[in-house]
């Protein structure tokens, strides 16, 4: 699984809510929790506020992204955001609020040995100010949090509980309520790029010029692709290979 997108609240989701968002909403639990997975590319802020607006206590929007090692935790209660922390690439891209308990696991001794294990000599440094004053700032560059991790620990759960709850079905699921928008500008994009190869057909020589041309259109897109993914693959790997 490459992405996780989902808002947890410790109370059942009230009646008639529907989430900020295009799509359908699939809940589940974790431990104490109730996990309301959102569609992968969908921000969680607003269904967040909005929930923590009708539910006491605490509401959690939490993303996390492998292939992009990105990490964004945002605290609501009341309706407010009261912590942020978006990490991007091992730096720390926001953070605004007042620090939470569930914070306390990136600064803690494990992590600063694990940390300083995928770490430079310059990094070091960086990591063992930050470490010290306890604190995190923007532009702090820490080669953490692992992303597969965070969930729990700021849920305060065991990872085997929180992956074996995500493989259960959801007990129920909630209807976004933003309405699919129409966009001609995808359609009009595929419809010039055929016209474009068409035009290159044929003028490379009428209907067997058409064929010619789509098909290296055709082959183009495959590599294209096919060299983006891989891309894509190696340096998550890589990356996995590095934190070990």
């Amino acid at each position: 699984m490459d992405v996780v997108n989902a808002v947890y609240l410790r109370t059942a989701v009230p009646s008639g809510f529907r989430p900020m968002v295009q799509g359908y909403c699939p809940a589940r639990y974790v431990a104490d929790w109730v996990e309301l997975t959102l569609p992968d590319s969908a921000e969680g802020e607003a269904t967040a506020r909005a929930l923590s607006k009708r539910v006491p206590g605490v509401v959690i929007w939490i993303r996390a992204r492998t292939a992009a090692s990105q990490v964004c935790v945002v605290h609501c209660e009341g309706g407010q955001v009261l912590r942020r922390i978006e990490f991007d690439n091992g730096a720390c891209r926001k953070v605004a609020g007042q620090p939470r308990l569930w914070e306390g696991w990136l600064l803690a001794d494990a992590e600063v040995e694990a940390a300083n294990e995928v770490s430079d000599a310059e990094g070091a440094s960086v990591l063992k100010a930050v470490f010290e004053s306890k604190t995190l700032a923007v532009g702090d560059e820490l080669p953490w949090p692992r992303e597969w991790e965070v969930v729990p620990y700021v849920l305060g759960v065991w990872q085997d509980d929180w992956l074996s709850a995500r493989k259960k079905l959801p007990f129920a699921s909630f209807e976004g309520s933003r309405k699919w928008k129409a966009s001609w500008t995808p359609t009009l994009l595929m419809w010039g790029t055929w016209l474009c190869v068409l035009v290159v057909g044929l003028s490379l020589g009428g209907p067997r010029g058409v064929l010619k041309a789509i098909f290296i259109f055709s082959l183009l897109t495959l590599v294209a692709g096919g060299l983006f993914y891989l891309l894509r693959g190696v340096r998550s790997l890589f990356r996995r290979l590095s934190l070990k």
